[in-house]
């Protein structure tokens, strides 16, 4: 991982997270300095993540499965069918 700011720590880390490389004064060790560093990076090889495996239709059955289930709530619908409890005001008789 390489960390770079113009406000704070400029570093070089492993992907363990120890801190390889830090731009610091070598004389006081303040991060607050000016400089370059140059470092070199291996780029992992590629990695298929489920999202661009199976893409947005994870998320669109999701919604659509929420919004089916919102809908019976509020409905009665669901009632009728026996699929979902009675709500609290049908259980206390008001």
């Amino acid at each position: 991982m390489l960390r770079v700011s113009n406000n704070g720590v400029t570093a070089m880390i492993s992907e363990k997270g120890i801190p390889l490389r830090i731009l610091e004064d070598p004389v006081t060790g303040s991060i607050f300095e000016e400089g370059v560093m140059r470092a070199s990076v291996a780029i992992p090889a590629q990695v298929e993540t489920l999202y661009a495996r199976w893409g947005d239709w994870v998320v669109w059955v999701s919604l659509g499965l929420l919004g089916v289930y919102g809908f019976l709530r509020w409905s009665d619908v669901g009632r009728r069918g026996g699929v979902l409890p009675p709500r609290r005001e049908e259980r206390e008789g008001g």
